[in-house]
């Protein structure tokens, strides 16, 4: 149950990068788009007609999942309340809705499939990592302040180093803000979406060289976010955080470029061998 990354959150995330992915790969976009329907309409419609299904499946999963918890195991075994479970699997569906908005958004800015899901695989992975990052500093700040050592407790969530009502809320309010910023981005860019563009790895020319900048510092802080983390000296922590940051940033953003701008380099290695030739 206390798992960062949850199974449920796996399912949301590829429903919603297939649903928006499929529809553009597969001309059914193309039909939508030349029968007068509004664009926005259409994002409705795609949504509600794929995540209502998924939300009524994942809530009878937390349900059996609930019923076989209490009826296999001891209460005594268990050492939470029901209604502090009942709201924590709230909280989990939450965070899978997240993720689905998530997945629409990259599959409504991204053209190539193979290359946009391992993008996606990667932007989670990082962004399990940023949060392991995160919670490994306000573990170490909050032992400082209690002059406490290290417990040695290693947190996979939010939700569990935060383990209270108020703080629950307070989390599903940033998951809600942050599933809105998805939905709008995705809306936004879904109205602007052009089939010219088609083949390409982003589909939107004007956020290519953005897109890659944020790729590498979102793949830099990831990687080297925490390295050298429980030594004392800053030297030390400049040494090794910002010198691989730096590697890194610059290995990503590259890669992202010419990921970005390949067809332009192919056809400049094309016009320079036939020079060559002639």
């Amino acid at each position: 149950m206390f798992r960062g990354f949850t199974l449920i959150s796996l399912f949301f995330i590829v429903a919603g990068f297939l649903v928006s992915f499929l529809n553009y790969k597969t001309n059914f976009l193309q039909i939508l788009f030349s029968s007068g329907y509004k664009r926005k309409e259409i994002l409705k419609s795609s949504i509600l007609t794929s995540l209502i299904p998924l939300l009524l499946m994942a809530i009878t999963a937390v349900g059996i999942n609930l019923v076989i918890l209490y009826s296999r195991i001891p209460h005594q075994y268990i050492n939470y309340p029901l209604d502090k479970i009942i709201f924590y699997q709230f909280c989990i569906l939450l965070v899978a809705i997240c993720y689905y908005f998530l997945g629409f958004f990259s599959g409504t800015i991204l053209g190539q499939g193979i290359t946009g899901a391992l993008s996606l695989i990667g932007f989670v992975f990082g962004l399990e990592l940023i949060k392991q990052n995160i919670l490994d500093i306000l573990n170490n700040v909050f032992n400082n302040i209690l002059n406490n050592k290290n417990d040695g407790i290693y947190y996979q969530s939010f939700f569990v180093r935060f383990d209270t009502y108020s703080h629950w809320l307070i989390l599903d309010g940033f998951v809600i803000l942050t599933t809105f910023l998805f939905y709008f981005s995705a809306q936004y860019f879904y109205q602007r979406l052009s089939l010219e563009e088609r083949g390409n790895y982003l589909l939107f020319p004007k956020f290519r060289f953005p897109i890659s900048l944020v790729a590498g510092i979102f793949t830099a802080y990831s990687i080297c976010g925490n390295i050298g983390l429980g030594s004392s000296s800053i030297n030390l922590l400049i040494r090794y955080n910002i010198l691989p940051g730096i590697l890194v940033f610059v290995i990503t953003f590259c890669f992202f470029m010419v990921l970005n701008n390949y067809k332009k380099i192919y056809e400049k290695i094309g016009m320079i061998v036939v020079k060559t030739n002639n």
